[in-house]
C-alpha cells in the first residue's frame, strides 16, 4: 500500500475504483453500476465502501477533508459530480497542513537564534544574572559604608 496503490488507482487501466469513478462521471449510477459488478468478475471498489468511513473519522476528529467529502457526496447521491467539483473549486484558498513542519522549524529558529552581540538567549540571561549579582553587590557595599559611616 501506499503511493503505489495511490498511482495505480488515478492512473492504472485495471483500477477498480478509477473504473467505477468513471462509470459515475459519464451519468451512471452507483447502484447499477454496483449491481453490474457483483455478477461479474469485475471486484470491488474499495473506494465506495471506504469514503463513508474517512467521511465519518474525517468530521470526528475534526479535521478538514474537502476531497473526502465531495467523493462521500457523490457517492451516497447529497451531490452530483458537477456539484462537487464546483464546491472544490469554489474553495477559499488556505495553506495546507504539509506547510506546517517548516512553520514550526522557522519558529524555532527564530527562537533560538543569537540576539545581539552573537548570543543566544541562555547567554543573555547568565550576563543579566552576572549583573544582578554586582549590582546587589555594589548596593549592599554602599549601604554598609553608609551604615559605618
Amino acid at each position: 500500500s501506499g503511493i503505489g496503490d495511490l498511482m495505480l488507482t488515478c492512473m492504472g487501466g485495471a483500477s477498480r475504483n478509477k473504473a467505477v469513478g468513471a462509470r459515475i462521471g459519464k451519468g451512471e449510477s452507483l447502484k447499477s453500476i454496483l449491481e453490474e459488478r457483483k455478477k461479474s468478475l469485475e471486484g470491488v471498489a474499495e473506494g465506495v465502501a471506504t469514503a463513508p468511513a474517512a467521511e465519518k473519522l474525517a468530521k470526528k476528529l475534526e479535521v478538514e477533508a474537502p476531497l473526502v467529502m465531495a467523493l462521500a457526496s457523490v457517492l451516497d447521491g447529497r451531490a452530483n459530480i458537477r456539484e462537487a467539483i464546483m464546491t472544490l473549486m469554489t474553495r477559499p484558498r488556505s495553506e495546507d497542513f504539509s506547510r506546517l513542519p517548516h512553520l514550526k522549524e522557522e519558529e524555532v529558529r527564530r527562537r533560538c537564534a543569537p540576539g545581539p552581540f552573537n548570543m543566544s538567549g541562555k547567554e543573555w540571561a547568565a550576563v543579566a544574572a552576572v549583573q544582578a549579582v554586582a549590582l546587589l553587590g555594589l548596593g549592599a557595599a554602599f549601604f554598609l559604608r553608609k551604615k559605618n559611616a
